[in-house]
């Protein structure tokens, strides 16, 4: 992952990844048939081994709440582990377009995440809302929210890793405190 975020999907060579892996260039061949189904399977196992860690810190919390805390500091901390394995980013144009790259060539990736993410996330705030616990108006229009919320916020870890423990606690606090709060009656 790290080469990818270093060069950008197109200026990541195969030269390099073996390099770094401490294998031969004909080995990653043997294993992958090109560069986009390696960067795929790096992307998915990533996502897969967080979603493991996820699965036991959530089975270790009862409450709703604490379910949703886990569920928001670990998907963040996830992305925040993204950023540091690119390093520094880029700024402005050169930063949209390695961003933009590396989407594209994920995209089957991500979108697979992204169902996971959300079912994962809507399964804690069905738990919240049953037990009396969250309020919201909306299911599918509420975790999109949060969701969405999640992945815009985190682009912040890119450039400014000296406030990430606190954007990660604020952001947490706002969606868990906000979703616990009564509903105020429609005017």
């Amino acid at each position: 992952m790290e080469v990818f975020g270093q060069f950008g999907f197109k200026k990541a060579s195969i030269e390099e990844i073996a390099q770094r892996a401490k294998v031969g260039k004909g080995s990653v061949y043997l294993h992958f048939e090109s560069k986009e189904a390696l960067f795929e399977a790096v992307v998915r196992q990533n996502i897969n081994s967080g979603f493991a860690v996820l699965e036991g810190l959530l089975a270790s919390e009862s409450a709703p709440e604490g379910k949703l805390r886990v569920y928001l500091c670990h998907v963040l901390d996830q992305r925040l582990q993204v950023a540091n394995k690119m390093g520094r980013a880029p700024r402005g144009l050169e930063f949209a377009e390695r961003m933009i790259e590396l989407v594209g060539a994920g995209m089957n990736v991500i979108e697979e995440y992204r169902a996971r993410a959300l079912k994962s996330l809507q399964g804690i705030l069905c738990e919240g809302r049953d037990a009396g616990v969250f309020h919201m108006e909306n299911l599918q229009i509420t975790s999109e929210a949060i969701l969405g919320a999640v992945v815009t916020t985190s682009t912040a870890f890119f450039n400014d890793k000296e406030h990430c423990q606190q954007i990660v606690h604020t952001l947490s606090e706002l969606i868990v405190r906000g979703l616990m709060s009564a509903p105020t009656p429609a005017s």
